[in-house]
């Protein structure tokens, strides 16, 4: 069980989703102080999201706090100066695209409020 979630549930709701590919071609921003990068196409990534989210209703992405809607991203910064953000979004669109297959899921949590993530399951698509 993880925070609450049993794995199983977790890995049968996502044998259902066959891998997909993905291609991040550009950045965004949420205000000041994210910088992420945008999927070419978010679809497949808000049908995941949708899917765990119908199975887990009392978890809701990000605790609830951006409501129902969720916008695939790639974080790439969170709470730097903003000049720091700007260099790190020059530096980071010299290196796009990035594209792949998402084969899995990899379930993070913060160690502490503020503090470093780390994995604590991987969950293969498709089974």
């Amino acid at each position: 069980m993880v925070e609450g979630i049993p794995r199983r549930r977790v890995a049968g709701v996502l044998r259902g989703v066959p891998p997909f590919g993905y291609r991040f071609a550009g950045t965004g921003w949420f205000g000041d102080d994210v910088l992420w990068l945008a999927p070419g196409d978010p679809a497949p990534f808000r049908a995941l999201s949708d899917r765990l989210q119908a199975e887990f209703p009392e978890h809701p992405p990000f605790e609830g706090a951006f409501g129902d809607v969720v916008v695939p991203h790639l974080t790439v910064g969170h709470r730097h100066p903003p000049a720091v953000l700007a260099a790190a979004e020059r530096e980071v669109r010299t290196g796009l695209p990035v594209s792949g297959t998402a084969a899995e899921v990899v379930l993070l949590t913060e160690d502490e409020v503020g503090g470093a993530w780390s994995p604590r399951a991987v969950f293969p698509l498709g089974g």
